[in-house]
């Protein structure tokens, strides 16, 4: 979010009844939609500057909500909403979820004969997500992959089948 927006936000009373402990459940519904509304119908270029993230070291940005702001592109973030970039817990939930609910895909599909049965199932699963998160990464980064959709999920489902 463009720092001259976050600063305004943390003006409004959202923001200032968050500051004295007031959770976003018990607010007025009043006091919510003009962030909701505002978010749904501004143009996302006068809220956002798009960039690839640099992992740059957030200094902490007075007592406005515990934010804190990045040295390097000025964005201002809430700190208990931020993610530390070497802690990510939502990340790391949210990945070892997926890890465990695709273990027990395998594992449960090795037992009826459709996958490949001679490799551990959380192998097979953690080198899938590795390897979908590396391309994932690489079309991030250079915009494109050299494989098609079709050739990229053949040789995914190849690399699991018997």
């Amino acid at each position: 979010m463009k720092y001259e927006r976050m600063q305004m936000c943390l003006t409004m009373p959202f923001f200032e009844q968050r500051k004295r402990g007031v959770m976003p459940y018990d607010l007025d519904p009043k006091v919510v939609e003009p962030l909701i509304s505002g978010a749904l119908t501004n143009d996302w270029r006068e809220m956002f500057d798009v960039a690839l993230f640099e992992d740059y070291p957030l200094t902490r940005h007075g007592e406005s909500f515990n934010a804190v702001q990045c040295v390097g592109c000025r964005e201002l973030v809430v700190r208990e909403y931020a993610v530390e970039w070497k802690e990510q817990m939502l990340s790391k939930q949210l990945t070892d979820t997926i890890s465990n609910q695709l273990t027990k895909i395998i594992a449960r599909e090795q037992r009826s004969g459709l996958l490949r049965a001679n490799a551990d199932p959380e192998f097979l699963a953690q080198s899938f997500l590795g390897t979908l998160y590396a391309l994932i990464t690489r079309w991030e980064i250079e915009g494109h992959l050299p494989w098609t959709e079709d050739v990229i999920v053949r040789q995914l489902v190849d690399g699991l089948l018997p």
